[in-house]
């Protein structure tokens, strides 16, 4: 019974994976390969070739791989960028070193661009206002509800002639 399962009397061991998990496998191998090109400098339409695939599709699994969370997608978005300015500047700095002083021009770009991407990389996340904003909140409320839960529980105890010796509910708090 070969890729079938072998059977027990009690139970059953299966002797291979799932189609759709052995596709979802070979899917995420296909993702990371494509981003992998991609961060190396390959064009779309190169990758598409290879993969085939056509460009749009491959454009539409770099974006979806980008999408991961916001620090990822910056930080994969530089790497990127960075990987596809890998050509241009040894193009240019051969033009350079051949003797072409208009290529000076353009070295001088490849490399300012670099550098832009390169201090985003280095440079500390935002601060996400929101999302602290949201943690304080979301405290805040909770300390509310565990307010008015032990008040609801001190006039209960109160009404039945709790521990109080049915004295009214303290004051609400500020």
């Amino acid at each position: 019974m070969p890729d079938q399962a072998m059977t027990d009397q009690a139970f059953t061991v299966p002797t291979s994976p799932p189609a759709a998990s052995v596709r979802a496998i070979e899917r995420e191998v296909r993702r990371h390969r494509i981003l992998e090109r991609a961060l190396g400098g390959w064009s779309y339409a190169a990758i598409a070739s290879t993969e085939n695939l056509t460009p749009r599709r491959i454009r539409q699994i770099v974006n979806q791989s980008l999408k991961r969370s916001p620090a990822d997608r910056a930080a994969e978005h530089i790497r990127l960028q960075t990987a596809r300015l890998g050509a241009p500047l040894r193009l240019a700095a051969q033009r350079v070193e051949d003797g072409e002083l208009g290529a000076i021009d353009r070295l001088l770009r490849v490399l300012d661009r670099l550098d832009r991407y390169q201090t985003r990389a280095a440079a500390p996340p935002p601060f996400d206002e929101a999302a602290e904003g949201a943690a304080k909140f979301d405290a805040k409320l909770d300390d509310l509800l565990r307010r008015a839960a032990e008040d609801k529980a001190r006039a209960a105890a109160a009404a039945r002639g709790g521990p109080d010796g049915g004295a009214p509910p303290s004051p609400a708090r500020a």
